[in-house]
């Protein structure tokens, strides 16, 4: 992963190269192939690049055009190269090297503010245009490429990490209580706030203009709920997928390197990544895929034999890595590192196998995530059908759910998933209150003061998107969804320490809007995934095309606990967060998530996630600077460690 980072003095002040050349150290690691810069005035533009592409070998950026008035930064990839090159040319622009850049920059040329919907790939961007004196700046479509950005009315700060917006003397540290009780609540529902209050983040599908007038941040791309794609047979839409599936797998196999890598753990999401990789890439001449996968021997998370399977099948280069386990020191030295909370324990699990690509040349790893996002579906397809009076299919559906284990009762699935959804949302809560319920979600681990003063409920308050489909709604939730872009936040700086680039398939633009489009059961009909299945048969081994259910990774939360202080952790005193949470109930979820550890049976343990961030906004509280210090947190100025 590139990095960018900048300053854009709105009072019109000189930029400081001193503060510039302090944001990019911090992220130095993003730039192994150089840090470069731009400044112009009161703008300063830094790049650091990571060259991933053949066409990146040669680009220079900040990148400049011809006439010397736009200058662009750029960390990301372009995707449908061909078409937007096309398009520029009939537009009348003149393409002087063809590369990622040159293409994203011609586009604002020519388009201004609509360029980002014109782009399909991974992209978090800026634009200088000295002409009108602004700057834009736009995040791709999902929000895979992070964008954080601070401004008072005097300075407008950007970079792709927390630690550069740290270095400038105006920004505070001081908390934002609302995330953190999203945080700890485990409900990350706000895009576009952080755990510091005064820094921001872009949101996916937004781009954002900024003068001395002020930060004008809009949506430049949305899910069209009315388009619908209908075949009337199965294999009409498995065809379908096919080519749609291809083309993202297909565009994202440009590498400067002689081997591409993918992370392959034997599920039906990576191991069609890989399927599909190793036969483009077979037909072109290119050398062979180099999977890299975590094993668990032992264990029954361990999906050796569903990996193995695939690696049969294909022949790649097949490396497989135990998981990493982080030490206390190794936790501590990420917040330090990050500005942020430490990784995820199922993400730093994976270090081992970063390493391992890195090591063997690798610079691209293509994985299988999202299609668990856009592909598992839900039982609310039931109220589509029943809405549109197909109420036999409906019953035909859920009995097969019956007959596969998934719901217990088809005339209780049939009301919970068919007709309750279809009542108005105020009868659904007074049937609630009069049964008892509670009228809203509860947080026992959370004393009932903190939820009050944070205004936690109102700001996850349920308030769904108008789609009159109930299989539209579930993809306008997940992009709109704070946790999607606070996953790929942590997993680009976890990628970006091994100097690698991950390319997601399952996320291309033009699969999410083909899959939204289709009839909700060509994604869930008994099993999930139920086109990709229909699409993969005779290319993936059976024995993974068919396998149900995943690996649970629970145990990777219980040691980072256990290596922080286990159940010690929560006594009294110990916390920082100890006045927001109510440490009674932690602790009995500390116990009961133990107690379900000695039983573990690869099922998904209580309370992991609760606890670990619990643990891990404590961790970020305790390393802020007291009050009478610099506002910035400790080893901010030290380069990271890798």
């Amino acid at each position: 992963m590139s990095g960018i980072a900048g300053v854009f003095n709105l009072t019109g002040e000189p930029v400081d190269p001193a503060l510039l050349g302090r944001m990019t150290a911090s992220i130095a690691h993003r730039g192994p192939d150089g840090i470069q810069y731009a400044i112009d005035g009161f703008i300063g533009i830094a790049h650091c690049k990571l060259a991933t592409t053949p066409e990146s070998l040669a680009e220079t950026q900040p990148l400049w055009d011809e006439s010397h008035t736009c200058c662009l930064a750029l960390d990301g990839r372009v995707d449908n190269r061909e078409e937007l090159a096309r398009d520029l040319k009939s537009a009348g622009a003149v393409l002087r090297d063809g590369s990622d850049a040159e293409l994203v920059l011609k586009a604002f040329l020519a388009w201004r503010a609509d360029s980002p919907r014109r782009i399909v790939g991974d992209f978090a961007y800026v634009v200088w245009d000295s002409g009108s004196r602004r700057l834009f700046c736009a995040r791709d479509h999902v929000g895979i490429r992070p964008f954080y950005y601070f401004t008072d009315g005097s300075v407008f700060l950007w970079a792709s990490e927390l630690r550069p917006i740290l270095q400038h003397p105006s920004v505070s540290c001081a908390p934002n209580e609302g995330m953190i009780a999203e945080y700890l609540a485990d409900r990350i529902c706000t895009r576009d706030e952080t755990l510091y209050r005064d820094i921001r983040k872009l949101p996916g599908a937004c781009c954002a203009t900024v003068d001395p007038r002020g930060t004008s941040v809009r949506a430049y791309w949305t899910l069209n709920p009315e388009e619908s794609i209908r075949y009337k047979r199965d294999a009409d839409y498995a065809a379908h997928f096919s080519a749609v599936f291809e083309q993202a797998v297909r565009c994202r196999l440009r590498t400067r390197t002689a081997h591409i890598g993918a992370e392959l753990s034997g599920g039906l999401d990576s191991s069609s990544v890989v399927m599909t990789a190793d036969r483009l890439l077979s037909a072109g001449g290119r050398p062979k895929l180099r999977t890299f996968s975590l094993v668990f021997p032992g264990l029954p998370c361990d999906e050796t034999p569903y990996i193995q399977a695939v690696v049969d099948r294909t022949g790649v280069h097949s490396t497989l890595v135990p998981p990493s386990h982080a030490s206390a020191s190794d936790v501590v030295r990420q917040v330090e590192d990050y500005a942020d909370l430490p990784d995820y324990p199922t993400v730093s699990m994976a270090d081992g196998l970063r390493r391992a690509a890195n090591a063997q040349g690798t610079r691209v790893l293509l994985t299988g995530y999202g299609g668990d996002q856009w592909l598992t579906g839900d039982l609310f397809y039931a109220a589509d059908l029943i809405r549109s009076g197909r109420w036999f299919e409906c019953l035909c559906r859920l009995k097969d759910e019956s007959r596969r284990g998934r719901i217990d009762s088809i005339p209780m699935a049939a009301f919970n998933y068919g007709i309750r959804p279809l009542a108005p949302q105020i009868l659904r809560r007074a049937v609630r209150r009069f049964r008892g319920g509670s009228a809203g979600p509860r947080f026992p681990w959370l004393r009932d003061e903190f939820i009050r003063e944070s205004n936690l409920l109102d700001r996850i308050r349920y308030r769904p998107p108008a789609c009159r489909r109930f299989a539209m709604r579930e993809f306008v939730e997940t992009l709109g969804s704070g946790f999607l872009e606070h996953g790929f936040d942590m997993m680009d700086r976890s990628v970006a320490r091994f100097a690698l680039e991950s390319r997601h398939p399952f996320f291309d633009v033009r699969l999410i809007e083909f899959l939204a489009a289709v009839p909700s059961d060509q994604r869930r009909r008994g099993v999930i995934k139920f086109v990709l299945r229909n699409a993969m048969r005779n290319v993936l081994p059976e024995v993974v095309r068919t396998r149900n259910g995943k690996a649970d990774f629970g145990r990777q939360f219980i040691a980072a606990l256990e290596c922080l202080g286990g159940s010690g952790l929560f006594a009294d005193g110990r916390l920082s967060t100890s006045h927001r949470l109510n440490l009674a109930e932690t602790r009995r979820m500390c116990a009961e998530m133990a107690a379900a550890a000695g039983a573990y049976n690869n099922r998904a343990l209580p309370h992991t996630w609760q606890l670990w961030l619990a643990a891990a906004v404590d961790l970020w509280l305790q390393k802020l600077p007291a009050p009478s210090g610099r506002d910035t947190l400790t080893g901010c100025l030290a380069p990271m460690e890798t």
